[in-house]
């Protein structure tokens, strides 16, 4: 699985989960936390997905806004931590 397809994955569980399903034209550059889409609850509750589905641990020292401002960087961060790879 690639960085395109980790953000396709991402979106869906936020498209799910924190959007109750609708469709906001959420795309992997679309700013999460500057529009409100991402609080810091949200963000925990996507850490816990990331863990679950990629089989990575975020450490906390990477638990940054910088690491979630949109899908590519939150990506960036599952790949660089050795998930992304089919599970």
């Amino acid at each position: 699985m690639n960085a395109a397809a980790v953000v396709e994955q991402l979106q869906a569980f936020i498209s799910r989960q924190m959007l109750e399903g609708e469709d906001v034209g959420l795309t992997a550059t679309t700013p999460l936390l500057e529009l409100g889409i991402l609080n810091s609850m949200e963000v925990l509750s996507l850490i816990a997905f990331i863990e679950s589905r990629f089989k990575v641990v975020v450490p906390p020292d990477q638990i940054l806004a910088d690491n979630f401002k949109d899908l590519q960087t939150i990506a960036g961060l599952v790949t660089s931590l050795g998930g992304g790879a089919d599970h």
